[in-house]
This record gives structure tokens, sequence and C-alpha cells, in this order.
């Protein structure tokens, strides 16, 4: 038990606190002060006097003291830092102190075993009612779980109820009219118990009933209320933090089928995110994994690396996203590695995503203020970490440099990825070529627009009539400004190796534009 809770307990003794280190300290027993001792065992607390303590305590050993200040405490104690050490006022009565210290280990203890017997009943997936019996055995009183509907959902049947309303409740199937108006004055309905995380107590004086109430929450959403009553024995201390512990097993039992039936990707989560850490995994390992898990997979994969265009995503993002794409793309897996959503598709075909998947990616996309990463095809899932890099370079470089664009694909991006590389550790200068240089002086001089006729005629490859319109000048027009950059420069645009010089630094000049988009 951690010693913070303990010294919390102990409070009726006006505890002062002296030191405490920083870390979590867990007690496994409790001892009387052996005088002039020098050592402590470290999961230990001690109770005893001040005069008792040695002069100097062993720092290698952690100490964790209660002291009743009978004398004041020496210097040379205080010099230990490795130390939780507390004291009571002079006149306190040690043996209190080491009995409240029992009992509330014990408290702890019993509480330790019931949470085992619950989650034993949960991990044996025999549902609700089996994980209620159990309960009802543990805190020794009967219980019942209803959902928002007051439809009863479990309840303890090996009980004979003072209040005849209640055993009307094992017919009825539904929580009794009495009850709900009970529970309606005591404003227990919606408002004062689904508001708030705390055990709600009730005292029912017209049938001379104390009951617990607790509401049941899954993503902060109140799906169902949780309620004990008095009927064999009072209620302890321990029950309040019992029935907040088992109000969480409850939840995940009420979740869990559901959950693996709408979220299956996260069954997939482990391998998928085993295969992007590049965790050693070989043909036979993936194919067993694959088989337990029944993925149908296809010839070809590609990896979507989705994520916010302007921050951190945020956790609602990350639970609404899943869903909506899975519906776009059929069939696609996914995971959440580094922050980000990462999207598998298997398909058929290499054209792994048409042209309308794509489309509806990129509305999606835009509608949510989301950029994604598209990798190329591939056909080994032993591959994913590669081209799940590929996918995040392509999202990266993307938005940096076509900000009117939400979805791009690696095939797209790889000239503005050489380009990110190159400039990281070199100036545009560099890879200038001296034609460029001449033309650009020229278009400063007298005023022409020389060099974006130049990168739109290397676009269009032997289509003069396209390069045109996108200038939006005529055809003979753009011919006659070509002539003049081979008069000015003398270059041979039909060189494969100087029309590439030339189109990289253009491709360099597009990526630096993108700063100031």
């Amino acid at each position: 038990m951690e010693i913070k809770n303990i010294i919390n307990e102990l409070s009726e003794f006006q505890i002062k606190i002296i030191k405490e280190i920083n870390e979590p300290t867990y007690i496994q027993t409790h001892k009387m002060v052996k005088p002039k001792n020098p050592v402590f065992f470290p999961a230990c607390i001690y109770v005893g006097y001040v005069s008792e303590l040695p002069d100097e305590i062993d720092p290698r050993f952690l100490a964790n003291l209660i002291c009743i200040e009978d004398v004041p405490l020496s210097d040379q104690i205080l010099v230990n830092e490795n130390m939780n050490l507390y004291l009571v006022p002079k006149g306190t009565n040690q043996f209190n102190i080491l009995n409240k210290i029992a009992d509330i280990m014990i408290d702890e203890a019993v509480l330790t075993s019931s949470m085992q017997r619950i989650l034993n009943a949960l991990y044996e997936n025999k549902g609700l009612q089996s994980i209620v019996d159990v309960a009802s055995e543990v805190f020794e009183n009967p219980l019942f779980i209803n959902d928002t509907s007051f439809k009863i959902l479990a309840m303890s049947r090996d009980y004979t109820f003072k209040n005849q309303t209640l055993e009307e409740e094992k017919d009825l199937g539904f929580v009794h009219k009495a009850n709900l108006q009970a529970m309606k004055r005591d404003g227990l309905i919606s408002e004062k118990l689904n508001s708030t995380r705390s055990i709600i107590t009730s005292k029912r004086a017209d049938v001379d009933e104390n009951w617990l109430f607790s509401s049941v929450k899954i993503q902060g959403i109140a799906v169902a209320n949780i309620a004990i009553v008095d009927n064999v024995r009072p209620f302890r201390q321990i029950d309040y933090e019992l029935l907040e512990r088992f109000t969480q097993i409850v939840a995940i039992e009420m979740e869990k089928n559901e959950f693996y039936k709408e979220n299956l990707g996260v069954m997939y989560s482990y391998l998928l995110n085993d295969l992007l850490s590049e965790k050693k995994i070989n043909k036979r390992n993936l194919q067993q994994r694959l088989d337990i898990l029944d993925w149908k997979i296809y010839d070809w994969f590609k990896i979507i690396v989705v994520t916010d265009s302007k921050e951190e995503m945020t956790q609602e993002k990350m639970d609404h996203i899943p869903r909506q794409m899975k519906r776009i793309i059929a069939d696609c897996h996914w995971v959440v590695y580094k922050r980000k959503l990462v999207f598998f598709v298997s398909r058929p075909h290499k054209d792994t995503l048409s042209k309308e998947d794509q489309e509806a990616v990129r509305t999606f996309l835009k509608s949510n203020g989301l950029i994604a990463g598209v990798s190329q095809s591939f056909n080994s899932l032993l591959d994913s970490a590669y081209y799940y890099k590929q996918a995040f370079r392509s999202a990266d470089v993307g938005a940096f440099v076509r900000n009117d664009d939400v979805l791009f694909d690696y095939n797209e991006m790889i000239s503005l990825y050489a380009s990110q590389l190159l400039l990281k550790r070199n100036e545009i200068n560099d890879f200038t070529p001296e034609c460029i240089k001449v033309i650009k002086q020229h278009d400063e001089e007298k005023g022409t627009e020389l060099l974006p006729t130049l990168e739109s005629y290397l676009q269009y490859v032997g289509d003069p009539v396209s390069a045109a319109l996108d200038l939006n000048i005529h055809r003979n027009t753009l011919l006659y400004r070509i002539n003049k950059i081979k008069d000015l420069t003398g270059i041979d645009l039909d060189n494969g190796d100087i029309r590439f010089n030339i189109q990289l630094y253009f491709k360099l000049l597009e990526y630096l534009k993108g700063k100031w988009k």
C-alpha cells in the first residue's frame, strides 16, 4: 500500500510531515521502532518515539517512520534525505497508531483479494450476471445494475429482500415504480448521479435502507447505474473504494463485446505496430499471426499516414477518423503510431486506391483539417516500415509545398522530397545552371517572362499547346520565347542532361516557394 494513503488514513493522529521522498513508497508491513537501530526495512513503516531513534540513520536504506515527539529531533537525523518522516504530538498512544495501521492494511488486503475475485469473474467471460454474482459475495450485500432506461441488466437473486418492491423486481426485470420515485426524490436520476465520478449515498427512511449508487460510463457517457443496498450488513468504509473499482470492471464488461465488434482494428494494432517499428518478423511468423487474426490479404498494399495539418492530432480526432476512413476504404486496418494514424490497404491489383477512393478521402480530409501521405504500392507486409516512411515523407513535404491540397502520393512527391534533402545542406545557387542565371538577368533587365516560359515548356514535353495554355499565351508566342532563350544561352533543349539540370532547379525553387504560400 502506498505510504501516502496510509498517512491520509491516520489523520486523526494530527500527523505532521517532516520529510517525504519524491518517489512513491509501497508498504508491506509495520513494526515498532527498535531503539537505536540505524537500519530500517524499506517496505515497512515503523512507529516509535523520537527518543528511540539512533543518532544517525543509515542512508543506504529507505526509512519510513512515524514518531511520537517526546524529545526534539536531532540535526543528524534531518540530514538524511532517504527518509519518510512523520511526527505525532507528545502523549499519543503508540499502540493506537499500530492498531490503526493494522486495520488499514487488513482493509487493503481485503480490497486486493476482493478485486482479484471480481477480475477472475471478468476473465472467465461468462457475462455480466456472473460478475454480479461474485460481487454480491464480495460486498456481502445484494446489488443491481440497470441501464439508462431502468431495465435491470443483472441483479443479486439469491437474497430475500426486506423491501417487497425489490422482490418484485426479480420478475419485473425493471426498476420498480416506487423505487424510481424514491430515486427521483433524492435526485439520483440523471443530474446528480451521472454528473459525478463519486459514490452517492442515499437513505430510504420509509423502508429503513441505505444505498450506494455509482454511474457506469463509457467514453464519458453514462450507460448504466450500479446500486447496492445494506440488506445484510451495514456498509464498511472499504465498500466505497471497492465500488469505484467494481464500476470500472462493469464498464469494461459492457464495452468489450461492442468494442471487439466495431473496433476490430485494435486486434491488428499489435502486429501493425511491430511491422512499422521494424521488429524482426519472418515470413512464417507473419503468416501465423495473419491466420490467427483471420486477416484476408491480397497481393498488393498501400500505406496511408493521416495527421493534422496544423498541430498534434487530438484524441477526439483519433477516435473519429478510423471509423470514417473504414467507411470510405473498405477492409482497411489501422494503428496509432508515433501520434499519427497509419492505415493499411490491401487489394488484388496494384492500383490499390481508385480515383473514387482518392476523391472520397480527399473530401474527408479537407472537411476535418487533415492531411495524408500515400506510399507506393508494395507486395510484402514485411516491407511496411520502408513504405510507411514514404507515406510520412509524402505528407510532410506535400503539406510544406502544396498547401492547396491534402492528399499527397509519394510518386508525385519524389522530386520534392529529393529537393528537401538537397536543400538541407546546400543553397539553391549550388544547383543553378549558367543558362538560368542568364535568363533571370534578361527578365530583370527587360521585363520579360522567359523563365516561367521555359518551366512550362519543359513541364509539357512535346506539347507546346498545353504549355501555352498554362501560361495563357498563344502557341506562337511560346515558340518565339523558346527561340529567344536558345539565342540568349545557346542551350540544347533536346539534351537530356541539360533538361534534367534545369528541371532540378525548378523543383528546388518549387520547394522553397512552399515557405511563402
